[in-house]
């Protein structure tokens, strides 16, 4: 019998989603790697909050785990999966998607499968259309805009590597549309700051604290450096009271106005508080101890071309002076054992990762820096093509 699994798409970096994964559900349940793109956990997917994943593309049932077979043998399984939804389904139109993350299987060889699972289906006086690959595998989009997690839709997902096939449904995909209205549709955004993409503020609050549920109405999250309120915003989604400080008064009017607009959009936080104070993370004594630290801090100046050595030396020296006196302040002010993540600028050149000194420095300031194994304890780096500033992501803990 199969042991209850779920399949997870991981989102374009892969080792971030990993690690949020881990932080959420890695305590009880395994957590393994199979390609670049995808993982597997022992819970069902009905346990996993995926829309608080933000590194996460699919969630999708494990079907069936096989050793390696033919083609003929993965048409028999995929055929007797289909039969056995298909007998489920309500209607008697069906729309049909699959992805395969096999790196050895062609678009041409997906194409024919596909005709020969729509004859399949029509046998069962099923109206059937497919959805078109242009590549090996659904987009997000294709999945989210065709319902192919509703119950009269499917797609299914081929995960190949050398020891194992694995079959699954999915049975949820980003919700692209909110994504879009939560980034783009506030009333207050500021490119001159670098914008943090909501998924990405998931992925740090969801390293800040490893309680996946929404009910967090008992806990409060700071921001110390807030900007325009990103992180403020999801986290209030998952459930979290906030306060967000920022040295800037037009960054705290931001954060207020982007706030207020979100409660009028999302009825459900509107009995979570939000706090917002003008003050210097460097400094400031905060009233009230929080519950968990999730922050974007100082990534000095941005750099549309690579900066000569002497503008990267002294813009390494402006925040590593703004982010250490940033924790030796905000040390004081917590008790042992308090969890936090925050990003802090790395920079891209030479194919590699320019560091912050600061990060051997973690201890002896009062902090020890938690490194994940299920990613071989690699650097946490969000980073996209063509940019020179990148974040580096400190899950730390008080020591």
């Amino acid at each position: 019998m199969l042991m209850t699994k779920s399949l997870i798409i991981l989102g374009r970096q892969p080792e971030l989603s990993l690690v949020e994964i881990f932080s959420l559900y890695g305590g009880k349940n395994q957590i393994s790697q199979i390609t670049d793109q995808t993982a597997l956990i022992n819970l069902n997917h009905s346990d996993i909050n995926f829309k608080r994943l933000g590194g996460s593309i699919k969630l999708a049932e494990v079907l069936s785990i096989e050793a390696i077979t033919t083609n003929q043998n993965l048409l028999t399984n995929l055929k007797q999966h289909l039969q056995k939804i298909i007998f489920e389904a309500e209607n008697k139109k069906i729309n049909l998607g699959m992805s395969f993350y096999d790196p050895k299987i062609s678009l041409s060889e997906i194409n024919k499968l596909k005709m020969i699972l729509k004859s399949f289906i029509k046998s069962f006086n099923k109206s059937i259309r497919l959805i078109p690959n242009t590549t090996t595998q659904l987009s997000s989009a294709q999945v989210y805009h065709n319902n192919l997690t509703t119950n009269n839709n499917i797609e299914l997902i081929v995960v190949k590597d050398d020891k194992q096939i694995i079959i699954a449904q999915t049975k949820q995909v980003q919700d692209i549309n909110d994504y879009t209205k939560r980034d783009r549709y506030r009333p207050k955004r500021d490119s001159r700051i670098g914008m943090l993409p909501p998924k990405l503020a998931q992925i740090i609050i969801n390293l800040a604290n490893n309680d996946p549920s929404d009910d967090n109405s008992h806990k409060t999250l700071l921001d110390p450096f807030c900007g325009t309120g990103v992180i403020l915003q999801e986290a209030l989604l998952m459930g979290y009271n906030v306060i967000g400080t920022d040295i800037l008064s037009n960054m705290i009017s931001a954060s207020s106005q982007n706030i207020n607009w979100l409660k009028n959009n999302y009825p459900k936080i509107t009995k979570l508080t939000s706090e917002f104070m003008l003050a210097d993370a460097t400094n400031f004594k905060w009233d009230k101890t929080p519950d968990l630290i999730a922050c974007e801090t100082y990534l000095g100046k941005p750099f549309t071309a690579p900066p000569t050595t002497e503008i990267l030396k002294q813009t390494m020296n402006d925040c590593q002076l703004i982010i250490k006196k940033f924790l030796i302040n905000l040390r004081t002010r917590l008790p042992n054992q308090t969890k936090m993540c925050i990003a802090i600028p790395a920079w891209y050149q030479s194919e590699s990762f320019i560091h912050l000194p600061l990060i051997d420095q973690l201890e002896q300031i009062g902090y020890n820096h938690l490194s994940f194994e299920i990613i071989n304890n690699r650097p946490l780096i969000y980073h996209r093509t063509g940019q020179f500033v990148a974040r580096e992501l400190l899950v730390l803990q008080t020591n």
